[in-house]
């Protein structure tokens, strides 16, 4: 067993899955911690997943820090006709794959369903150049809110854009739909007024807008 996991591609096991909506799923990864710091904890961020000669895109919702210490936090929804979000949908916990492999006479754990192929971090969005910029505004939809929560998550104090008023506008179907609604508030708090969140809701019968500070 190497001491860490280098740059940080690799397979990554697969620690817990904690569901958030009827089709989408927090995968909580695991590895040895990287040999090196991250490259960009100030910057927006994301990985690639590789499925044999596939290759999708996901922002991590979990910090820098917590990659730093060999953790990552995927917020996947899953598609029908999608080949990896499918992927995602079959995955079992290292737990759950420790007991299949008790009950498949020897099947060693490493080739068993609980891994996550990832690259190392990949630049998304270099945020110091917006270090300057007075207001920023930002339009999400659906786990398209998962690469925005990075990005607001640097408003808090002594973070890069600590200055800057920054709204955003997030439209999901239903409120049963919104994802991440709870870490959203607590950084709207943290912000102390730099950040406005904003729900808009598609579905006819329900669709309205709201802040979200105000979402019991």
């Amino acid at each position: 067993q190497p001491l860490d996991s280098g740059d940080g591609a690799g397979p990554w096991r697969v620690e817990d899955i904690t569901g958030v909506s009827k089709d989408t799923c927090i995968y909580h990864l695991c590895a040895n911690p990287p040999g090196i710091p991250h490259p960009f904890p100030q910057s927006a961020w994301h990985i690639q997943v590789f499925l044999g000669s596939t290759v999708r895109e996901y922002t991590p919702i979990s910090s820098a820090g917590a990659w730093e210490e060999g953790r990552l936090d995927l917020l996947v929804k899953t598609y029908p006709d999608g080949q990896v979000s499918r992927f995602f949908g079959t995955l079992r916990t290292v737990p759950e794959a420790q007991e299949a492999a008790l009950q498949s006479y020897g099947v060693p754990l490493e080739e068993q369903n609980c891994w996550v192929n990832v690259s190392a971090p990949l630049l998304t969005l270099d945020l110091p150049s917006f270090a300057a910029a007075p207001q920023l505004a930002l339009v999400a939809g659906g786990t398209g809110i998962a690469p925005l929560a990075q990005i607001v998550s640097h408003c808090v104090a002594g973070s890069v854009l600590e200055r800057c008023q920054v709204m955003l506008l997030y439209s999901s179907r239903t409120v049963e739909d919104i994802l991440m609604l709870e870490e959203l508030q607590r950084l709207e708090v943290a912000c102390c007024g730099r950040l406005q969140i904003f729900h808009t809701l598609t579905q006819p019968a329900t669709a309205r807008s709201r802040r979200s500070a105000t979402t019991s």
